[in-house]
């Protein structure tokens, strides 16, 4: 468990008992949980599927990524970054879009980012270079048609975007009775065709 405010700087491990570890985010240069009571962007998530989380700054746009040293019992930065123009959060602490999902089937966390301005897909690569871009695309009209839809309304609100069984699936007022079965899907496997041949 990681907080981090302007103030604060605290992680807790689960030891049979949460013990906290002094020192563990010294090097978090970036990130925040907390931004004034709004949700930073701070996340856990195993991007790479070594079985051990990264710490992500996703509250801004190409945040900082880190990787637990188990040796040192701290986090320290990674050679590579949230894609550029990408973030998990926005300003007001809203949803801004960002989804991980494994759409190679290699188990490592691609991104998928869709707002109502633009739209991108990235795969990971390496832990030495992280995500690479696939295809990007801007919408010619805020919420407009582009190559995926968008998973926020200008609002921040959820559009009724989710994924299961190898489809992105959009079901909102503007899909239903209007589209077979009311939803619109998109084949995840499509999103690569320029990065597979």
């Amino acid at each position: 468990m990681v907080y981090v405010s302007d103030k604060e700087r605290q992680m807790w491990v689960w030891r049979q008992g949460w013990q906290e570890l002094k020192g563990a985010l010294a090097l978090v240069a970036e990130g925040r949980s907390d931004r004034a009571g709004r949700d930073g962007g701070l996340r856990l998530y195993d991007v790479d599927a070594d079985g051990i989380c990264e710490l992500i700054d996703g509250g801004s746009e190409g945040g900082s990524v880190y990787h637990w040293n188990p040796s040192r019992n701290r986090w320290e930065p990674a050679r590579y970054r949230l894609p550029a123009g990408v973030r998990i959060v926005d300003a007001l602490g809203r949803d801004a879009g960002f989804r991980f999902v494994d759409l190679d089937g290699d188990h490592r966390a691609d991104i998928l980012y869709s707002d109502p301005f633009r739209c991108a897909v990235y795969l990971f690569a390496t832990r030495q270079a992280g995500w690479q871009r696939v295809r990007s695309e801007a919408r010619s009209e805020p919420m407009g048609e582009a190559l995926l839809p968008p998973f926020v309304r200008l609002d921040g609100s959820h559009n009724g975007v989710w994924f299961r069984d190898g489809y992105l699936w959009v079901q909102n007022e503007q899909t239903g009775g209007k589209l077979e079965n009311h939803v619109r899907r998109v084949k995840l496997r499509a999103l690569l065709e320029p990065a597979m041949r």
